[in-house]
């Protein structure tokens, strides 16, 4: 999808549709102001007369009202006249996304962006729609397979191209905003393709290729382990889940000064588990590793001045490590399995271990670990857990900046390691901070965010993944390059070269 800013009497032209927001006592945004008077009185008058319902979101569509400018007019409730809160505009957004997307329009000019947000500037208001609306238009396709043809023959692509309405003049921040909500929208798509791909497909190679075509298009440093080098850096945990099928991705984003310590993401690319509760279901068991995968995909191409390190450790585990083996891992520790559905936390111990050769400013690990997070929050928000106040106050105001919400849960470190994905999550993420040794670490289980039933991207089938946290971490990464760009980012005495540490040479 093609965004475009544009003001208010350049929205005159001959667009396919007019997006405009309507309060319930019939007063219409301010872009309404384009339209004829007789058309105006009409609109107000259907809005009063109750033909748009009067619940936020409700929309009604109209052809015909003013020829000589607007093919459709979508009429879109906003509640009672004041400032919207953010729950409320992005409900909106959401809904207005849902009729674009199958639209027959090729074009729209949406006006929504001129509706008053509680607390919120325009650059924000910008930002969401653009990310909203881009997402909104996803649906996904198998590699391979052409997109479904509608039952009524009709081919529907949706609205191509939107421009957004600004209150005023267009302003370089106003673009920049625009800019970043469709970055995010990428890797949200790029996150939601992986996780809603069979386990046949995406594979732990198809993870690597994937990682090396995000590193051709944007120029970063992509390095694959496979068995023997993971056999000589030790991995133990890694290689006892994923046997032959393990591998170590690691990919190196290169944009800050040579300074400053990276910040390391390691998402959990766990593609298939023969031993969890549903097999069915553990294609999303990898929803970790596509969340970091599109972070760095959003982060390129915002170009964000930051060294960042992604770390994807991927295992098929077709056969789980029995009750009672003990495996060594990379730190040198020995842990004793409880339970065959621990392969999730198993892997992701060595990550954590690997990623201290990078001296970060930070790890973030990302894992649909354990049910318990499920029962919690549900999908509203992320279980987060860290070892660190500064950071995890940071996450959790970019969370709720984004609607990625995200809650903190208590962390002490006599937690044990996990049984399987039934156990304890506060357990769990204990006994992961082992690994995270004195590094500023902070977790977090997206094991009920990840996932929605019935999404509508995904007809006929129970789950399909959301794509969460990217735009928590996006934004995360954003304020961080912010800081940067100020000169208040940390700075430690030696360089980060921005490649993996030294590694084995590679086995024949």
């Amino acid at each position: 999808m093609n965004i475009d800013l544009v003001t208010c009497s350049q929205s005159l032209g001959q667009t396919s549709l007019l997006v405009l927001g309507a309060y319930t006592d019939g007063t219409l945004t301010p872009s309404a102001s384009i339209l004829p008077e007789e058309t105006l009185v009409r609109l107000s008058a259907l809005v009063i007369a109750g033909e748009l319902r009067r619940h936020v979101g409700a929309q009604l569509q109209l052809f015909g009202l003013s020829a000589a400018v607007h093919r459709k007019i979508l009429l879109v409730c906003l509640g009672s006249h004041g400032p919207l809160s953010e729950s409320a505009y992005r409900t909106v957004l959401a809904a207005t996304a849902r009729t674009l997307a199958e639209s027959l329009s090729r074009d729209a000019v949406v006006s929504l962006t001129e509706v008053d947000v509680a607390g919120r500037g325009v650059e924000w208001r910008i930002g969401e729609a653009a990310r909203l609306l881009a997402d909104g238009a996803y649906r996904f396709v198998l590699p391979g397979r052409g997109a479904t043809m509608p039952a009524d023959g009709t081919e529907r692509t949706g609205v191509e191209c939107v421009a957004l309405v600004v209150p005023r003049a267009v302003e370089a921040a106003h673009e920049a905003a625009a800019r970043q909500g469709l970055a995010v929208a990428e890797g949200l798509a790029l996150a939601r393709d992986l996780g809603n791909m069979p386990s046949t497909v995406c594979t732990p190679t198809y993870l690597a290729e994937t990682s090396r075509s995000i590193g051709s298009k944007f120029g970063l440093e992509v390095e694959v382990f496979e068995w023997g080098d993971l056999e000589k850096l030790g991995m133990g945990a890694l290689l006892a889940v994923g046997h032959a099928s393990a591998r170590l991705i690691v990919v190196g984003y290169r944009s800050g000064p040579p300074a400053s310590r990276p910040i390391v993401l390691v998402g959990e690319g766990l593609t298939f588990n023969s031993a969890a509760a549903r097999p069915r279901d553990t294609r999303f068991e990898m929803s970790g590793a596509g969340a970091v995968l599109g972070t760095l995909w959003a982060a390129a191409r915002l170009k964000l001045p930051l060294n960042l390190v992604g770390l994807v450790p991927a295992a098929e585990c077709a056969a789980a490590p029995r009750p009672g083996c003990v495996v060594r891992a990379m730190s040198g520790e020995t842990v004793e399995v409880r339970g065959t559905d621990a392969a999730g936390w198993l892997i992701l111990c060595d990550a954590l271990s690997y990623a201290e050769h990078f001296e970060p400013a930070c790890v973030i690990d990302v894992a649909t670990l354990t049910d318990p997070s499920t029962v919690a929050f549900g999908s509203q928000a992320s279980c987060l857990f860290a070892n660190d106040g500064p950071l995890a106050h940071e996450l959790l105001t970019c969370g709720f900046e984004t609607g990625d919400r995200a809650w903190q849960l208590p962390l002490w470190d006599d937690g044990e390691p996990p049984a399987g994905a039934t156990s304890d999550s506060v357990a769990a993420a204990g006994a992961l901070m082992r690994f995270a040794g004195q590094t500023r670490w902070a977790h977090l289980d997206i094991g009920g965010t990840a996932t929605v039933h019935r999404h509508a991207a995904m007809q006929g089938n129970a789950l399909a993944a959301t794509g969460r946290p990217v735009p928590l971490l996006t934004t995360f990464l954003i304020h961080r390059a912010a800081r940067t760009r100020n000169g208040e980012a940390a700075r430690v005495a030696s360089t980060f070269s921005g490649s993996a540490p030294p590694l084995p040479t590679r086995s024949p």
